[in-house]
């Protein structure tokens, strides 16, 4: 498979490594989970640091492996429907967007579809 979308032809990724040389101080924490790049999010893969679900938001797991309650009522995470609180300030909140965490992968899937890609050296 390739990308159909001008400029991209004959790309068979978007996937993209590079190396940083870190401020002192500075460790991989300190490193967003995504960046806006060119008016799209992009995931930051960090090797040894914990994975941000793309669902919930959360650190420490993946969307597929993601077990945090969803709110049909909110459509927020961290409750079901029977727990939501309607408070004055998540009334006055903007309200989510339709879920659309599956539109993004995430690490996992990422690698998958790189694997008959040759990488720099």
């Amino acid at each position: 498979d390739t990308w159909r979308v001008e400029g991209f032809q004959n790309v068979q990724t978007t996937t993209r490594f590079v190396k940083m040389n870190l401020k002192e101080g500075t460790t991989k924490d300190h490193l967003p989970h995504q960046l806006v790049m060119f008016g799209s999010k992009v995931l930051v893969v960090v090797p040894g640091r914990a994975p941000l679900c793309l669902r919930c938001k959360r650190t420490g797991h993946i969307r597929r492996e993601c077990r945090v309650p969803h709110c049909d009522k909110c459509n927020r995470y961290g409750h079901e429907q029977e727990d939501c609180i309607r408070t004055y300030a998540t009334v006055m909140l903007p309200a989510p967007g339709e879920e659309n965490s599956e539109f993004f992968i995430d690490e996992e899937e990422a690698e998958k579809g790189e694997d008959d890609i040759p990488h720099p050296v």
